[in-house]
């Protein structure tokens, strides 16, 4: 609203005051344009004066004259002299003022005209004087005109500077403004003898006065800023603001109203309405992650309350996903798309997990904190969904008793007499695996077993088998592969009791029975066997498959025969010698293994 102060505040001389012509108002004219039109320079000024005198019609009858920031008056040392600060003012046509840095210094006996111009010698007398701005406007960029309307004129000015001029009038009274005094009377003694009250007569007042018609601010063209007294000396006593019209804007207008109720409240002996208390919520975590699609995010989203600025206790924070889907779960177990915590005594409440969905397509997920009564009421978490990474399974590196070797007591190999003393199975894999699943080798439900196919010259006798009992972790392998080596033992009189014997090792990784330790993937073991596979045994194709074999405790006297000719025919091809080992990976979790060995007691 405009402020009607400024309509009493100043007196000046009225010889030296120019006249103001009463504002007419017209309807506004702005650009049409089309395929075609000709933009010369009457359209493109109509272009720009459109903004402008709309701006300032806005200025002026929304906002009013005055100061809006800055323009303070700072004395010399001698106190003779006087500079501007910077800051920006309205003046009563609604233009802009503003003086971008800190002015010259100014001797205030110098009277000016309005655009700030010296008007005659400087006074040695006392004086009060106005200081005031005003808007004024410089052509600048002068510029080679190639068309021109007049045969002489030969340049044109390319821009205009929007300046100021430091405006210095004599003053011939300061008044708290007989204007505002009457306004005021009527504003607190309305005619009694209304039969409509005291609120009609203020409201219609306020019509009268501000409403039904548009007139300017003030009767002067500038704005005023202080008023300096200097007495014949040239000595300036300390500026008088009140000659200034603030500005100000409806955050402090707000103020002002909520200051004027307070004071109402204690002069008039109202009750003060109850203490509204300032409830914030913040999150106290990272707010944007990134995660694989369908596990949990690495910091489960945390948000803290305060009330009045402090953390606030016992607040119930209620927690959700977003339309993607996903659940979440709340520090006491309980999981779901919607759940409910406290916060702690220092304000924070946590989610103790998050975990993401795990639909392909979704790029992003959210959960939502929310606390009644909070500004804001809600935190937003975000995590960006990133596709599954390929894992990358564990594999067999090297098995001891390597495939096709020939363990014979006669044999002078250390390896081999120590295995005949104590049999063992080496297994590396090429990363450490999982404790649990290394103790469980030889169970019902591991991964680990050997079969011995007895053979007499060239006949299968029979057939047992045996799992296999986790020793120790050795710190390197028999055969020399780096990686993690470790020692089964198996059993000795089964391992042994036949003369002569074809050892099959046999690993199957299912049902996680043999996973990483680092990420629990389960082992691939396939490995190509070379001839133990489907097929191989063309002396008897009804025989058993090798690759097949892992329990054999359930087969009859004569089945276990017939597998133990198969592996006496195997030999009886002339299979012995040494294969080259191979890694044992199709890059697919789970499957078998199997090699076999040439024991001779």
């Amino acid at each position: 609203m405009s402020n009607p102060l400024s309509l009493a505040m100043l007196h000046f001389d009225a010889a030296a005051q120019p006249k103001v012509a009463d504002e007419m108002l017209t309807s506004p004219i702005r650009n049409h344009y089309f395929y075609g039109k000709l933009l010369d320079v009457l359209h493109l000024d109509m272009e720009q004066t459109y903004g402008i005198d709309k701006r300032r019609l806005l200025n002026r009858h929304g906002l009013g004259s005055g100061v809006m920031c800055g323009l303070g008056i700072r004395l010399s040392g001698d106190k003779k002299r006087f500079v501007i600060d910077p800051g920006v003012a309205l003046d009563p046509l609604g233009r802009e003022i503003i003086v971008p840095q800190r002015t010259m210094s100014i001797d205030p006996r110098q009277l000016t005209d309005e655009l700030g111009i010296a008007a005659g010698a400087p006074l040695d007398v006392a004086i009060k004087v106005i200081i005031g701005l005003a808007y004024h406007e410089c052509d600048v960029e002068p510029t080679a005109a190639l068309v021109c309307d007049c045969e002489d004129q030969g340049c044109e000015y390319g821009a205009i500077r929007e300046r100021y001029a430091i405006v210095v009038r004599r003053a011939t009274g300061v008044s708290a403004g007989d204007v505002q005094s009457a306004i005021c009377d009527k504003l607190f003694t309305p005619d009694s003898k209304s039969s409509r009250g005291a609120t009609w007569e203020r409201r219609m007042l306020r019509i009268d006065e501000w409403s039904l018609t548009c007139r300017r601010d003030s009767g002067v063209d500038f704005v005023p800023l202080a008023l300096l007294t200097v007495d014949a000396a040239g000595i300036i006593g300390p500026p008088d603001y009140r000659v200034r019209i603030p500005v100000v804007s409806n955050v402090v207008l707000l103020d002002l109203i909520l200051c004027l109720a307070s004071e109402l409240d204690q002069c008039c002996g109202r009750q003060a309405p109850p203490q509204q208390h300032v409830i914030t919520l913040e999150a106290n975590s990272r707010t944007n992650q990134a995660v694989i699609r369908g596990e949990r995010v690495d910091v489960p989203p945390s948000v803290k309350v305060k009330t009045d600025g402090n953390p606030s206790g016992g607040v119930t924070v209620t927690w959700s996903v977003g339309v993607t889907g996903g659940t979440i779960t709340d520090d006491h177990g309980n999981s779901g798309a919607v759940v409910e915590t406290q916060t702690h005594a220092d304000g924070t409440s946590t989610l103790a997990a998050w975990r993401t969905p795990a639909q392909a397509g979704i790029a992003a997920a959210t959960v939502v904190a929310t606390v009644v009564g909070a500004n804001p009421v809600s935190v937003t978490f975000s995590a960006k969904l990133e596709a599954p990474r390929q894992a990358v399974p564990p594999v067999i590196v090297a098995v001891w008793p390597p495939q096709k070797m020939d363990i014979h007591k006669a044999h002078p190999d250390a390896d081999q007499q120590a295995w005949l003393n104590e049999p063992f199975i080496d297994v590396t894999f090429d990363r450490e695996m999982l404790d649990a699943d290394i103790q469980r080798a030889g169970s019902a439900n591991g991964w680990l077993r050997a079969v011995f196919a007895g053979i007499e010259g060239n006949t299968g006798v029979d057939a047992s088998e045996t799992g296999a009992k986790f020793k120790e972790r050795r710190q390197a392998s028999i055969s020399g592969a780096a990686g993690f080596t470790y020692r089964f033992l198996i059993d000795k009189a089964a391992a042994l009791k036949f003369p002569k014997a074809l050892m099959l090792v046999l690993i199957r990784a299912e049902n996680d029975n043999i996973r990483a330790k680092d990420d629990g993937t389960l082992l691939d073991p396939d490995f190509d066997g070379g001839i133990l596979k489907p097929g191989a045994d063309p002396l008897h194709p009804a025989a058993l498959n090798f690759e097949n074999v892992w329990d054999i405790s359930g087969l009859t006297a004569n089945e276990r025969k017939g597998f133990a000719q198969s592996a006496a025919d195997l030999l009886l091809l002339g299979v012995g010698g040494t294969l080259a080992f191979a890694s044992s990976t199709n890059h697919t979790p789970g499957g078998r293994y199997h090699s076999f060995t040439i024991i001779e007691r």
